[in-house]
């Protein structure tokens, strides 16, 4: 570690080119710009290829509710749609706009279909490989942002929900595109400011507590004295929020429609949280313990980049630290000790995909050590860039061993199956009075769900081992007996 930290020093206080900083900057920019521009494109082929592999599809989860508002949307339901649901159901999910209305755009121009539904995570996930490669070129260097890049590329976690309707990718998506407006704004100032703000209300439309990746770039901003800016990034991230709620008030009729629908129960109930030995291990214990296990979320990524992240903050010079590092701390403080009531202390839920917001920062950092090690002497280079290998592999065998077991992706496997047999017989019909399956069936295929039992040819049930079973209907035993 000391070679690397000594490396560092050494490039750290070489003299500067007889044209200044800046213009050997812009020379070397011009330089490795159509390399760059290869690797981008090298790295956009592989995440898309990694996430193909490990296809999930449909999980009968999160998804189907995101469907259905956003045909309402594409309808002109969507207002009837919300309010009617509020009667029966939570509707968190149709609040998430910056999912709803993309969902819808696509729906409109290509169809209800499962591959329509999955193009939005499949396409925010790949291009946020590509944005954090040019985050981190920006932050650090080139080799620094490839490092990072391909450890996001096979993070197991996002190639699992690289294919599913989750609003994970999608906000990270968002975010990346405010940290690097972000970046900008600190250079170029003005607009940028407003359209970081902006991007990450987008996030917020996207996941709530995407908002805090903001908190850390605002932080950031009065870390540096940039007063200005900070004001403007709140300005154009409050217009986002403003805008909301301002279609509750008038749309609905209750300004706080957000957070009335996402409360998780009632502060007097029985389930609300108490401060005892559970409470203290969600706390102190359960995220802790998934980031630093070894497992089908994370494979060895987490465990690596925590360390390598570790060893990075040892090494100077320290440019860029403290926004990569808040990026990374600010979200993850509130995902694990925040509370979503404000009248009393109540956690939030726990569920490994909800931390996923910290970890490219934490990528950006081990590509500072990696690259460090790398340009060091061979006997750490070598161990380095094995350990990378490992991780790198290890990652993609995880995340291809863990596909299709999400949510409820199993009974989605066996619904897909059957409409594809009934796709292969014209005139058949299928009917259910599983709501999750008929919304399921709508989006595999709309045409085979019949509006009543007495005109299906197959109808599912659920059986013994809960998955659907396919039972002959009327209309099957008609076309039997006519022939």
């Amino acid at each position: 570690m000391q070679s690397v930290h000594q490396a560092g020093q050494d490039r750290a206080s070489s003299p500067a080119p007889a044209g200044g900083p800046s213009v050997a900057n812009k020379k070397a920019d011009l330089r490795v710009r159509p390399s760059f521009a290869l690797a981008l494109g090298a790295l956009a082929v592989l995440a898309v290829a990694l996430r193909l592999a490990c296809f999930t599809g449909l999980i009968g989860s999160d998804d189907l509710q995101y469907a259905k508002y956003a045909q309402a949307f594409m309808d002109g339901r969507y207002g009837e749609t919300l309010a009617e649901s509020r009667t029966y159901e939570r509707i968190h999910h149709g609040l998430r706009l910056a999912i709803v209305i993309p969902l819808a755009g696509l729906y409109s121009v290509f169809g209800v279909s499962e591959w329509s539904t999955i193009a939005m995570p499949l396409l925010a996930s790949t291009a946020s490989v590509l944005l954090l490669a040019v985050i981190g070129r920006r932050l650090f260097d080139t080799r620094v942002a490839i490092i990072a890049a391909l450890l996001y590329a096979t993070f197991p976690m996002h190639l699992r929900l690289g294919t599913i309707l989750v609003p994970e990718p999608i906000a990270e998506f968002f975010i990346l595109l405010g940290v690097l407006a972000y970046l900008h704004a600190r250079d170029r100032g003005g607009g940028f400011w407003i359209a970081s703000g902006a991007l990450i209300g987008a996030a917020y439309l996207s996941k709530e507590t995407a908002v805090f990746a903001g908190g850390a770039l605002a932080l950031h901003a009065f870390w540096e004295r940039r007063w200005a800016g900070a004001a403007l990034f709140s300005a154009g991230l409050a217009c986002v929020i403003a805008g909301e709620h301002a279609y509750y008030f008038f749309g609905q009729g209750d300004v706080l429609l957000r957070p009335h629908s996402t409360q998780l129960y009632s502060l007097d109930s029985p389930n609300a949280p108490r401060l005892d030995p559970e409470l203290a291990y969600w706390l102190l214990t359960d995220y802790p313990r998934k980031m630093l296990l070894p497992g089908l979320s994370f494979g060895l990524h987490s465990l690596a980049c925590l360390v390598w992240a570790g060893a990075a903050l040892a090494l100077t010079p320290r440019r860029n630290y403290a926004l990569v590092v808040l990026w990374a701390a600010v979200p993850w403080l509130y995902m694990n000790f925040g509370s979503w009531s404000l009248q009393q202390y109540a956690p939030l839920p726990r569920e490994t995909r909800y931390i996923v917001f910290s970890y490219p920062p934490l990528m950006l950092l081990s590509g500072v050590l990696l690259s460090r090690a790398l340009s060091a002497r061979a006997w750490i280079a070598r161990p380095m860039a094995a350990g990378l290998a490992l991780v790198l592999l290890v990652g993609v065998m995880t995340g291809f061993a863990a596909r299709g077991d999400t949510g409820r992706a199993h009974e989605m496997t066996v619904l897909r199956e059957i409409v594809r047999a009934a796709q292969a017989t014209p005139g058949q019909t299928i009917y259910t009075e599983d709501r999750k399956w008929h919304r399921a069936l709508a989006i595999f295929d709309a045409s085979l769900v019949s509006a009543s039992p007495e005109r299906a040819t197959f109808i599912l049930v659920r059986g013994p081992l809960d998955f659907p079973v396919v039972q002959r209907g009327p209309s099957a035993h008609v076309d039997s007996g006519s022939q």
